[in-house]
């Protein structure tokens, strides 16, 4: 779902009334890249209505595929928002609004905060990692994707996204972005592990709450839009990159997300050799995609979504990736390499 849509707020309601026979008391819209997203109160609970364009019935059959794998994953335990099933008992829902087909689709409500709202510190970055190996280890039993399927923030497309975005950018965002896509190209993804991947657990789509000890942990991960087939050590570098940028020693950040991946989901020496240059390509696009989009209607979210990513791509750009590569391998129980 690449066209934005913007339903206002009696369009929402009509459609949540009309197919899941809820009365909303108040509703809150949400900025986002393109669908439209909403808060929505009934006298019971809370829920999060989602709806975006589908021009293809490749497009339908992916998000109906999305809808179907987070309900495998609320099933197995994770902390994913709940999806409600609509009258006709479907996940996803198709209508049509001002001549554009769209899916809609409805969630339970999650509490927490986003983690970029909160305090970033070492328990929090290591359980961002440990979240995202089980959440990768729960996407291994999955169905597959019914086809190919591929967007601007697939993994394997950063170099392609960077040099596109190259024209767009100021002289000094561009050469940032040149030296990320060089270090990226300067790694092999080919026959990397694969697998069905979330391929965005930024800060954004992270929540935090307090634990018992009162240190804040992951306690949701929201918005399977982008799910795709990939590398599945993408997982790692993409929570990382977000990470990364909350910090200002992103070695050391980098270090203790992968120990807690380490501690659930071990790493090869090929993926612990491309982590780096995929977080750093990924903040990368981050910060091009959504500098070239600042003038859209979606550039005050855009403005939000990349805060932080030019600075964190400087700090890292200033790293020793050999370094990087054998502090990587040490939270990974490997052997430097020389």
């Amino acid at each position: 779902m690449t066209a934005t849509l913007d339903l206002d707020s009696s369009r929402v309601i009509a459609l949540v009334r009309d197919h899941y026979a809820l009365d909303v008391l108040r509703l809150e819209s949400f900025s986002g890249e393109s669908a439209t997203t909403c808060r929505i109160t009934t006298a019971d609970a809370r829920y999060v209505f989602k709806a975006g364009i589908v021009a293809t019935d490749a497009e339908v059959a992916q998000v109906r595929w999305q809808g179907t794998v987070i309900a495998d994953l609320h099933r197995a335990g994770l902390s994913v928002q709940e999806p409600v099933r609509s009258l006709d008992g479907e996940l996803t829902v198709l209508s049509s609004v001002d001549g554009h087909s769209i899916a809609m689709q409805v969630f339970g409500w999650l509490d927490g905060d986003r983690v970029a709202d909160v305090p970033m510190d070492a328990a929090l970055l290591k359980d961002i990692g440990t979240t995202a190996a089980r959440l990768a280890t729960a996407l291994d039993a999955v169905p597959v994707s019914p086809g190919p399927s591929n967007h601007s923030w697939d993994v394997r497309r950063s170099a392609e996204v960077l040099e596109t975005t190259l024209p767009l950018l100021d002289d000094h965002l561009a050469s940032l972005c040149v030296r990320a896509r060089d270090l990226f190209l300067a790694v092999d993804l080919v026959g990397l592990p694969s697998g069905t991947v979330h391929q965005d657990l930024n800060d954004f789509n992270l929540l935090a709450a307090a634990s018992p000890d009162g240190t804040m942990a992951v306690s949701g991960i929201l918005d399977f839009g982008d799910l795709l087939d990939g590398p599945k050590v993408a997982e790692l570098a993409v929570a990382a990159a977000y990470a990364i940028r909350r910090t200002s020693h992103p070695l050391d950040a980098l270090e203790t997300v992968v120990s807690g991946w380490t501690a659930v989901r071990p790493l090869t020496s090929q993926e612990c050799s491309v982590i780096f240059p995929i977080a750093v390509a990924r903040l990368a696009v981050n910060a091009a995609v959504w500098s070239a989009r600042l003038a859209s209607s979606r550039g005050e979210y855009g403005q939000a979504r990349m805060g932080g990513s030019v600075e964190a791509v400087e700090r890292c750009l200033d790293l020793d990736p050999r370094e990087v590569l054998n502090r990587v391998r040490g939270a990974a129980s490997l052997s430097p390499v020389p």
